[in-house]
């Protein structure tokens, strides 16, 4: 397995970018170098003594001064002891107290591009649950929705929040960012400025609807809040920031 270097996801040998986050597994600064079988990061310092794998000093099992694989290490050899197979490196650069936060104005463009394609893929849906449901195209939306039969309807109603949240879940667990939020150069990521966890970019997207619900209030708490923070921000622990690439 290759762990990835900025979220720590385990991905397959030989794989380039990682399966979660998308990002390039391969450190710059490796490039020439023999990297580890299992941590791509990180230069091969010795190899196994039974099958030949690179490893690094992490993953090496030592027996008489003889390093071995996890796989091929016999009883009694001896692993280096250490806290992390990987070390989570920051998207932003968060260590000044102006870290860059997003504006209002961008998280606006986020929303909007955001809610413009959520109205696409309603309207692509209305057209569709019209045709299998009667064999025939409405005028509009608004007419498909007061004829079509009491089942499509409710179809209709429970697909657009399920993909909605899918939508945001999967985008935001992933990378930090919707399809509005790349465009508008912003990013959603832990405090210290890495890549959120799946059940943190799914709390949000809960949270999300939350936010809506009230009027928007929770949206607009960001106008006012210290942080520049919504209320979906601070239910799933996430910071919405300027987008910095600093790897």
């Amino acid at each position: 397995m290759v762990v990835c270097r900025h979220c720590g996801t385990a991905n397959q040998p030989g794989k380039v970018k990682c399966s979660k986050c998308l990002r390039d597994l391969i450190d710059p600064g490796m490039i020439g170098k023999i990297a580890c079988v299992n941590h791509a990061n990180r230069e091969a310092t010795t190899s196994c003594n039974a099958c030949g794998s690179r490893l690094c000093d992490r993953c090496a099992y030592l027996l008489s001064e003889i390093s071995f694989c996890e796989g091929c290490a016999p009883e009694g050899a001896i692993s280096h002891e250490h806290d992390e197979d990987y070390e989570a490196v920051p998207v932003v650069d968060v260590g000044s107290e102006d870290a860059p936060r997003a504006s209002m104005g961008a998280r606006a463009l986020a929303f909007l591009i955001d809610s413009a394609l959520t109205l696409a893929f309603a309207g692509v849906l209305a057209v569709l649950l019209a045709t299998l449901s009667d064999g025939a195209l409405y005028k509009s939306t608004y007419a498909y929705l007061s004829n079509v039969r009491q089942l499509t309807f409710w179809i209709f109603w429970l697909l657009i929040p399920a993909a909605t949240l899918t939508y945001h879940t999967l985008t935001i667990g992933m990378s930090g960012q919707t399809v509005g939020k790349r465009v508008a150069d912003i990013i959603v990521l832990e405090e210290d400025g890495t890549i959120i966890t799946t059940q943190q970019a799914l709390s949000r997207a809960f949270a999300q609807h939350f936010s809506l619900v009230f009027l928007g209030l929770g949206y607009l708490w960001a106008l006012w809040d210290k942080n520049n923070e919504t209320w979906h921000d601070k239910l799933s622990k996430t910071v919405t920031y300027r987008y910095q690439d600093t790897t």
